[in-house]
């Protein structure tokens, strides 16, 4: 797992993203959630990657570009289900935490987006259901207007992005 000193720097880093904006018994929310959500990504592209490669994943771009491109093939509704069967959920390639962040570092960031992640992995299995349902992503706590929201959203996805949750606590 990350070196609990990093998780505690990102964390406040995340902090202070939503400092000003929210009392600071609101930025659990928004960094439990969004880290929840990043970990249940990349422990998905892991799984794909180990499936189609019989190994454990090192680079989770790697990972996003072979799920990309598997779905392409006629391979993609097996391992689909095999994927829903053992993790209970599945994502498509726009909706992982890799895309989500790269749309956010490129300006393109799209709350819908992750809103439907997030409602995906809540409806996939009773296992899940509202384990996002208090992560507002059009809380006007975020900022006046949509674009101010979006930008707070964004920069905290960029921020925890930082850290790698799932693959150093699988290579522990």
């Amino acid at each position: 797992m990350a070196e609990s000193s990093e998780l505690l720097q990102v964390l406040w880093n995340g902090a202070d993203v939503l400092r000003g904006k929210m009392d600071a018994n609101e930025y659990k929310t928004y960094l439990l959630g969004l880290i929840f959500y990043k970990y249940l990504s990349d422990k998905y592209l892991a799984s794909v990657y180990d499936l189609l490669n019989d190994k454990e994943v090192e680079d989770l771009e790697e990972a996003q570009r072979e799920y990309e491109e598997v779905l392409k093939s006629d391979d993609a509704e097996d391992l689909l289900a095999e994927i829903k069967d053992s993790l209970h959920y599945t994502l498509d390639p726009d909706m992982t935490y890799v895309s989500i962040l790269r749309a956010a570092n490129n300006n393109s960031f799209n709350r819908e987006k992750l809103q439907a992640a997030f409602n995906r992995v809540q409806e996939s299995d009773e296992l899940f259901s509202g384990l996002f349902a208090d992560v507002d992503l059009y809380s006007s706590r975020l900022g006046n207007g949509d674009q101010k929201q979006s930008d707070t959203i964004a920069e905290l996805i960029k921020v925890l992005g930082s850290i790698d949750l799932y693959l150093k606590l699988t290579q522990d």
